[in-house]
Parts: C-alpha cells; sequence; structure tokens
C-alpha cells in the first residue's frame, strides 16, 4: 500500500512567490502535472493564494491549451509581489479608466477591472504615494498584454501585462512601491 505523502502549503506558497517554475516546483515535490494542477487548485480554494496569482500557472490540458493563457515555457523568473491594498492604476491616455494594480514585478503587472486583449499596447500610470512604508512619486510605463481572463464570467476584467518601455527614473519608483509592498519580508 502507497503511503500518503504530506507537502506543506505554506513552503509550496513560499516557492510561488520565491519564482519557482512549474518544472522546479514538480521536480522539488516529486508530483506530476496533474498533481500540481490540483494543488493550485488547492491553494486557490484554501485561500493562500489568489485567483490572479495561480492564474497562467495552472498547466493547461495537452490538447486544448487557451490562447489566453501563458504555457509552461513562458512562466515569470521573478516573483510577483501582491498589493496587500487598493493601489490605482490609471490608461496614460484616458484617466477615466482605472483599474486596480493587482501584483507587480519589475517586468510585469496584473490589473484588474481594465479589459484587455492579449497583444494589446498600453501605457499606465500610477500615482505616487507619501502614505506607504517607502513613499514613491508617480511614475508610467508601456506594456503590452500578455493574458487576460477573458470570457470567465463573474469575474472581474483581469489581465497580465509585460512592461515593454519605462524610463530609467520611472523605474527606480517602481522599485520604491515594489519595496513598500515587501516591508513585511524584510527581518525585524
Amino acid at each position: 500500500m502507497p503511503t500518503k505523502r504530506s507537502i506543506r502549503a505554506k513552503d509550496v506558497v513560499r516557492d510561488i512567490r520565491d519564482g519557482m517554475t512549474d518544472a522546479e516546483l514538480t521536480e522539488k515535490y516529486k508530483i506530476s502535472r496533474a498533481e500540481l494542477r490540483f494543488l493550485f487548485e488547492k491553494l486557490v480554494a484554501l485561500k493562500a493564494i489568489g485567483r490572479a496569482e495561480a492564474h497562467g500557472r495552472l498547466p493547461q490540458e495537452e490538447t486544448r491549451p487557451s490562447q489566453n493563457s501563458i504555457g509552461v515555457e513562458s512562466l515569470r523568473a521573478l516573483p510577483r509581489h501582491l498589493a496587500p491594498f487598493p493601489i490605482p492604476i490609471y490608461d496614460g491616455k484616458d484617466p477615466k479608466v482605472v483599474g486596480t494594480l493587482k501584483d507587480i514585478h519589475e517586468k510585469g503587472v496584473g490589473i484588474a477591472e481594465i479589459a484587455a486583449t492579449v497583444g494589446e499596447t498600453r501605457t499606465f500610470v500610477v500615482l505616487g504615494d507619501e502614505f506607504v512604508a517607502i513613499e514613491f512619486n508617480t511614475f508610467a510605463f508601456d506594456a503590452i498584454c500578455r493574458w487576460t481572463n477573458a470570457g470567465e464570467e463573474a469575474s472581474p476584467a483581469l489581465a497580465g501585462f509585460e512592461i515593454t518601455n519605462i524610463s530609467p527614473r520611472d523605474m527606480t519608483e517602481l522599485r520604491k512601491l515594489i519595496r513598500s509592498l515587501t516591508m513585511d519580508d524584510l527581518p525585524e
């Protein structure tokens, strides 16, 4: 009779947020791709990770990959930093279009409440904030939509964008925002 293995959710969540790829996770935990998919679904159900954090990470069916999802070969190399509070992000061409920054890293962002299509290029603006752990100034960047949850009913618009153009000054401000979001990860 096979022995039952246990995998600590806390360890898997830490590995995901540290940027481990699906291949690295399956190797480390000695699980199949199907078991990894089940694990991601369980972590989302337990609210250990958010749906946005798992989006694009769940291995797709081999026969019918979704055109709006990221394949295993293109998974992120940088850890994403989840926004623990709502951070407004504006469309640079129409400031009336406002979304919420869900996660961020130096190469991309996850945005809720702004509809987009895969391949669409947008300019975004994040207003500076003096009330966070590390104050940052307003910054802007160009990005291309890499995935969306378009067509998923009962879900707010959600899209992942790869940053394609950002000035050095704006990158400095983006990094300040990231540091502010990760202040709770620093040792005391």
